[in-house]
Formats: structure tokens, C-alpha cells, sequence
């Protein structure tokens, strides 16, 4: 691997620029249907949304398996979910997010490459431009997107979904971070434009000016400083 992992310990030395995340998870091997985390008990009452939202995480693919998740963040299926995952069976990858009962989204073919290992970022503005990036390069984008409600959300599953339909994710998901914010590749905030009043619909909204700045990230080279040994030997495997 030649990118570089962001170092999000809070530490002295840290950035004193980088954002502070809201959720942060190790990870593990996942092995398919009923396979999962639910990471409620660690972040019980923990708010997500309401404005701008990023999540960082390494991934590894071993299989398709149908609608696999990532993470599927809500309350149910349908209710102010937060999903990053694989289309069906094949390699398209998925960020969506539903509010008032309405999906949107953004799919990226190719996104996925079964048996490697990539790092990824997907974030999402008040206004609803949806970026994802893959080892620091922009692989996906629309503005016909949407922000996440600010609320908590009952089940905050890694490797499972809020359907039952929905098969287990089998592979690798490892050093997962989300913000309340935008961020770049290396973790730091953001500017962007300001938040919409609560609880008015996307689909409503007219659309604002240019981000400031727009998120353009540049890749990275050197290790996996600031993550675990054994987060660094999965990665790694």
C-alpha cells in the first residue's frame, strides 16, 4: 500500500486543524450473513447529520454479496438511513442516504475491487453534493444528493443492514471515522456552505454556490501511522 492512512489520535502532536470524530471504530474480518456490529452500545445518544457529514474507512471486498453494507446507519428501513455499500451483486459502489421517507444517492461502478484493499472517504454537504474518494482520488459525485437529519439513530450497524434482505458483508472493514463536518483526506475541516433550516426537503432546495473550498483531495504516500498493530496487520494482509 502506498497511501497514507490519516492519523486521527488525539495526541499533542496531532493537527490542531483536524476534526474531531463523532464515531471511531477499529474494525475486523466479516464473514457474511449475521456478521455484524452494532455499534449503539459504544455510541449510544451520539447525533449524526444535520448539516455536513464524512466517513473515512479501509475496506477489503472478499465476495459481492447481495446489497452488502458497510455501514447502515437509522432506525429501521426507509428511516434517516445512512448507507455506504455494494450495489446488488456487483462492484457498484454505493452512498445513500434517506430523508422523509425519500432516497438519494450516488452510485460509482467500479468502485469496488473484490480482494484488494482501498481506503476510502465519503462526505456529503448541507446543500447535497455527495463525494467519494478512494485512495485520496475522486471516484464519484453528484449534486442531487441529500444531508443526513441531525438525529441518533437506533442502529448504527457495521457489516449488517436495516433490511433483512440484505446479505452480510464478507471481508475487511478496518479504522472507520465519521464526522459532523466536511474533511479532507488527511482529516482536517472544511468551510462549506451554510446549513439548510431542519427538516426541509432536498428536493426543495435551491441549489447554493460553489463550496468554499471544494474538496479536491490530493493523494497521500508514506504508512498507516497512528493505527493499531493489528489494524495495521489486516491491512496489510
Amino acid at each position: 500500500m502506498n497511501f497514507r492512512l490519516p492519523n486521527f489520535e488525539a495526541t499533542p502532536e496531532a493537527d490542531q486543524n483536524s476534526a474531531k470524530p463523532v464515531i471511531a471504530y477499529q474494525g475486523r474480518e466479516f464473514f457474511g450473513t449475521g456478521d455484524f456490529d452494532n455499534l449503539r452500545g459504544r455510541f449510544c445518544g451520539v447525533p449524526l447529520g444535520g448539516g455536513a457529514l464524512s466517513v473515512a474507512f479501509t475496506a477489503r471486498w472478499d465476495s459481492l454479496p447481495r446489497w452488502s453494507r458497510i455501514i447502515d446507519f437509522g432506525n429501521g428501513p426507509g428511516l434517516h438511513n445512512i448507507i455506504i455499500g455494494n450495489r446488488a451483486c456487483d462492484d457498484t459502489m454505493v452512498f445513500n442516504v434517506w430523508v422523509n421517507s425519500k432516497e438519494y444517492g450516488l452510485h460509482i461502478p467500479q468502485g469496488i475491487v473484490v480482494g484488494e484493499v482501498h481506503r476510502y472517504l465519503c462526505t456529503v454537504t448541507p446543500s447535497g453534493r455527495m463525494e467519494v474518494y478512494r485512495d485520496g482520488k475522486l471516484i464519484g459525485e453528484t449534486d442531487k444528493g441529500a444531508a443526513p437529519r441531525m438525529e441518533t439513530r437506533r442502529y448504527l450497524y457495521v457489516g449488517g443492514s436495516n433490511w433483512q434482505r440484505d446479505d452480510g458483508f464478507n471481508g475487511l472493514i478496518a479504522d472507520l471515522v465519521v464526522w459532523n463536518t466536511l474533511v479532507d483526506w488527511s482529516g482536517k475541516a472544511l468551510e462549506y456552505e451554510p446549513s439548510y433550516p431542519e427538516g426541509q426537503d432536498p428536493a426543495d432546495r435551491s441549489r447554493p454556490r460553489a463550496l468554499l473550498p471544494g474538496p479536491r483531495i490530493q493523494r497521500h504516500g508514506g504508512g498507516f501511522r497512528g493505527f493499531s498493530q493489528e489494524v495495521r496487520a489486516l491491512v496489510h494482509r
